[in-house]
């Protein structure tokens, strides 16, 4: 006789994790994602660094350009050299009660 198949569609079921598993896997994912947020960081640090460079070139031969496209590098270049700080709430608020 044919054995009947429970599942729907023919998909098998993976077996259940163990709570121990679990915080394995999520310790390892949670390690993973540092890792890839550090790296993040590096690559945005190098990206501005290459931004700021072309900028400074942009300048050092400003007589090829429109001067609208100076301004513009002239705003980008603040920009990247004074990143704002995040906002944080907690310094908004004892700033709004005083």
């Amino acid at each position: 006789m044919a054995e009947k198949n429970n599942n729907k569609g023919g998909v098998q079921e993976s077996p259940k994790l163990s709570y121990e598993q679990l915080r394995a896997y999520a310790d390892q994912l949670r390690e993973q994602a540092k890792r890839v947020f550090q790296e993040n960081q590096v690559l945005k640090q190098a990206v501005n660094s290459r931004d700021i460079d072309y900028a400074f070139r942009c300048l050092d031969h400003a007589e090829l350009f429109s001067k609208e496209f100076i301004q513009a590098v002239v705003k980008r270049l603040e920009e990247l050299m004074n990143p704002e700080r995040p906002v944080n709430k907690e310094e908004t608020n004892t700033e709004e009660k005083e």
